[in-house]
């Protein structure tokens, strides 16, 4: 523990946001606050199943085309109308922010999730820059942060207010690494040491949960110049070694999402993005996890911490 602490001084980083704040239109047709329906949109071939909660982290099966927890339960399936309710129920309740930090990668999710909360297509924003949104009062963030040095960012959590935290923190990246050849391994790890202790702190200490998505495939045969160390064998690497590093952090790990992009099997054509369709089903399962947090149905505990010692 005190190892993995001391690397918290050694690689903490600041990142230079460079938002471009949209404002996403809010229905007319939002009534007074009552606990959002949530049991009116499952589909009608599981409406004998319980809703999913954690079980939407881990493994599972695309089954007709959607996504299918290992355990039995189902995934809802929301109107507009229900996703603006559940996201005013939530700012009523406590925080209801929404984070995305990482690479090009999250950015594409963070994107495609804010056009499901609206069913609206976003303009096309410099795919290197940080971007916010607000829809029904409640920010969505991405932060442009491919090596993730984002210590002294998460660390803020710390410092702000209950209502001014995000809910959630969803975190992704790895590629990057890549560029470093044969230190990849190392630098990488030595990044994720540096965060062990910041979200072991936001997990004893706060109600935000910070989410580590685990990375997609990737399809060299498209690549258009070849990429050494950009290979499959790197990427369940350094996912092993994000989930061994990370495990008594509190994080909680999102392994749904790149086998998910397994099994549908596509990606655009540069060979390192999943498809739309891919993003899609990934930015459903996302909602889902949000809008069940509202409920209650959340586990309030992550077993994988103890904050006797806190670092």
């Amino acid at each position: 523990m005190l190892f993995a602490g001391a690397f918290i001084f050694m690689y903490t980083a600041m990142v230079h946001d460079v938002f471009n704040v949209t404002e996403m239109p809010r229905p007319a047709h939002i009534h007074e606050m009552n606990p959002p329906p949530f049991h009116d949109n499952i589909d009608n071939t599981s409406l004998h199943n319980p809703v999913c909660s954690r079980a939407l982290l881990d493994e599972g099966i695309v089954y007709k085309n959607t996504w299918k927890p290992a355990e039995n339960c189902s995934l809802l399936n929301y109107t507009v109308s229900d996703i603006h309710h559940i996201l005013e129920f939530r700012r009523r309740l406590d925080s209801a922010d929404i984070w995305f930090i990482g690479d090009s990668r999250v950015r594409r999710l963070c994107d495609v999730f804010v056009s499901l909360l609206n069913s609206v297509e976003l303009k096309k924003l410099n795919k290197h820059f940080s971007s916010r949104y607000k829809v029904s009062d409640v920010n969505i963030e991405f932060t442009w942060a491919p090596y993730l040095k984002v210590s002294k960012k998460l660390s803020n959590i710390l410092s702000i207010s209950d209502r001014e935290r995000p809910t959630f923190v969803f975190l992704a990246t790895s590629l990057w690494y890549f560029h470093f050849d044969r230190d990849s391994a190392t630098r990488f790890s030595d990044t994720l040491l540096s965060l062990y202790p910041v979200i072991k702190n936001i997990s004893c200490y706060t109600n935000t949960k910070v989410v580590l998505i685990l990375q997609d495939r990737l399809y060299p045969e498209k690549y258009a110049r070849p990429r050494a160390f950009m290979t499959n064998e790197n990427i369940i690497k350094f996912n092993e070694m994000a989930e061994t590093l990370l495990k008594w952090s509190g994080v909680y790990i999102w392994r749904s999402a790149h086998i998910l992009s397994d099994m549908i099997g596509e990606s655009i054509a540069d060979g390192c993005h999943a498809s739309l369709h891919a993003i899609q089903k990934k930015a459903h399962v996302l909602l889902n996890i949000y809008g069940q947090s509202v409920t209650g149905s959340w586990p309030k505990e992550n077993l994988n911490i103890s904050c006797h010692e806190i670092l």
